[in-house]
C-alpha cells in the first residue's frame, strides 16, 4: 500500500467523511473505510466511484493487507456487498473510462 495524498468523501446523509487511501493497483487508486457505518469506498483510476454497504471491518483489514488489493476486490468484494455508484464524489469535467463499469455490477 501506498500512502500519498488523502482524499475524503462525504457518506451518507450523516456527513460522515472516509479516508482514501492510495493503492498499488492496475485499476484500484485508492480505498477507504468508515468504520460507524461500514461503508467501503473504492475509487478507480478512471474516477469512478463506489460505496459497498455493510462491509465487515476484518474485511476491509485484509484487503488492505492483501499482497494484491486488486485481486482481493475482485474476488472478496465484487458481487458480495450492496453497492452504489457515489457519482456526486467523482470528478466533474472528467472523461471517465468505461471500460471500469464493471465494478460491483
Amino acid at each position: 500500500m501506498v500512502r500519498e495524498e488523502h482524499e475524503l468523501s462525504k457518506l451518507g446523509k450523516g456527513g460522515n467523511t472516509v479516508e482514501r487511501i492510495p493503492v498499488k493497483s492496475s485499476f484500484l487508486a485508492a480505498v477507504g473505510y468508515n468504520a460507524e457505518t461500514g461503508t467501503l469506498e473504492v475509487e478507480f483510476k478512471s474516477g469512478r466511484i463506489y460505496q459497498y454497504m455493510n462491509v465487515e471491518p476484518e474485511t476491509h483489514k485484509a484487503m488492505m493487507g492483501a499482497e494484491s488489493v486488486g485481486a482481493f476486490y475482485s474476488l472478496g468484494i465484487t458481487g458480495k456487498y450492496e453497492n452504489r455508484r457515489a457519482h456526486e464524489l467523482e470528478p466533474k469535467n472528467d472523461q471517465i473510462a468505461s471500460s471500469e463499469d464493471a465494478a460491483g455490477k
